[in-house]
């Protein structure tokens, strides 16, 4: 049973495993190899109190520039989750269609519900590129993402599992909804 809550656990938070297998349209990711034995027990830390990211005034126009910022802001959003479990400002980036975004929200949750942690740099973007889709209002942004490595948590009691640092390509699919961007799609690519 600990095996097999350690293993889904590394797979929830690898959210590279989850997003970079492939998730697109089926929000359950594909098994991920076992995750290397345990390095120490958690222990308690009083880290100071993170603020939610709040989306840049870059980010809120219609132009091509503005979508490349709120991508950073979606990405800004995800490490705030894997730090804190807060994924609220990942349901408001994310519009109901897109079932990547959902599963990245309860892997998120799941982990922190159980009382447990995740501990790592998270995820930084490399570059981004704008692929023509005809329509500005549904930009489509091929992105380079780093994902640096990641200590799991699974609760108070079990011990910890490591996700290695991984790099890989998404492909954000974009909508304008309320005056806004959202991810309307998430797809791992080559």
């Amino acid at each position: 049973m600990t095996r097999m809550l350690m293993r889904r656990g590394a797979v929830g938070l690898s959210l590279a495993g989850l997003v970079l297998a492939g998730c697109t349209s089926n929000p359950e990711p594909s098994p991920l190899p076992e995750p290397s034995e345990s390095v120490g027990s958690p222990s308690p830390s009083s880290s100071p109190t993170v603020a939610a990211p709040s989306l840049p005034p870059e980010a809120k126009g219609t132009t091509e520039a503005s979508a490349k910022a709120f991508v950073g802001h979606y990405v800004e959003a995800v490490n705030f989750g894997m730090q804190t479990g807060d994924t609220s400002a990942l349901a408001r980036l994310a519009s109901d269609d897109c079932k990547t975004c959902d599963a990245i929200e309860q892997r998120i949750e799941e982990v922190y519900e159980s009382g447990g942690r995740l501990a790592g740099a998270g995820w930084s973007i490399q570059s981004v590129n704008s692929l023509s889709t005809g329509d500005i209002r549904q930009p489509l942004l091929a992105v380079s993402i780093d994902i640096a490595a990641q200590t799991m948590y699974a609760d108070s009691t079990s011990p910890p599992s490591q996700s290695p640092a991984s790099q890989g390509n998404l492909d954000f699919h974009l909508r304008r909804s309320d005056q806004t961007w959202q991810v309307h799609r998430l797809e791992a690519t080559q």
